[in-house]
């Protein structure tokens, strides 16, 4: 069996949302009664931000300078290097923006690395659209990017997955073989008890894979760090 590794970007390798970030410095105000409306339960995630980014007014080149002040996980890089290194897939799938994603990631030399997000195209000087080629209307989970149907599953496959929030939420109980997780994600999966560990970042996510590594070599059981859930 070979390891496939997919991670969240907003709040995984980002240190920050750039979601909330372009929203909060060039949507119109009434992007937040939007949030509200969909919080209770007016209306659904995706019709939210869809909604909300038809709200946003700014220029390729205001995006570009916010999406350029978003640093990244330090050890991100290196866990890519390393993936590469072992010859293991690794795909990122959001529940954000594809354009903001590929930016950032490009400052790091790190662009080559697969994305599946949602699709945020410039179509006027300061207007916005915001697609969804990678969304299922049965997804409970994401509102942009069905992250179960993006993630490649199989019998000879193992899912070695990083996240932190509810979109992540479906793929961790239905593909993941082990989730290195933090914030709501790492408490539903204590809740669930599905296999996890806590995330410590993305250089304590290379010691984890390398000793599942390992482990699949000398045929034994990764057992994990002390109280982590596991199926």
């Amino acid at each position: 069996m070979v390891w496939r590794v997919y991670s969240d970007f907003d709040n995984t390798i980002s240190l920050g949302d750039v979601t909330d970030a372009v929203l909060t410095h060039y949507a119109a105000p009434e992007w937040e009664e939007i949030e509200a409306r969909w919080k209770r339960g007016e209306i659904g995630s995706r019709e939210c931000m869809v909604q909300q980014f038809a709200l946003v007014s700014a220029s390729k080149a205001e995006i570009d300078s916010l999406a350029d002040t978003i640093e990244i996980d330090p050890g991100f890089a290196e866990f890519a290097a390393f993936c590469a290194q072992q010859d293991i897939p690794l795909t990122i799938v959001s529940d954000g923006l594809d354009y903001t994603i590929n930016r950032i990631l490009a400052r790091y030399g790190l662009d080559h690395i697969p994305v599946i997000a949602g699709h945020l195209a410039q179509i006027g000087e300061r207007a916005w659209q915001l697609t969804a080629p990678n969304s299922l209307p049965i997804c409970a989970s994401g509102a942009v990017t069905c992250k179960c149907a993006a993630v490649q599953d199989n019998s000879a496959t193992k899912i070695f997955y990083i996240g932190d929030g509810r979109s992540d939420f479906c793929v961790t109980s239905k593909r993941a073989t082990l989730t290195l997780a933090k914030t709501s994600l790492l408490k539903y999966c204590q809740d669930q008890q599905l296999p996890h560990l806590p995330f410590h970042g993305f250089r304590h996510a290379i010691q984890v894979l390398r000793e599942l590594i390992e482990k699949d070599k000398n045929n034994t059981v990764y057992q994990g760090e002390p109280h982590a859930n596991r199926a």
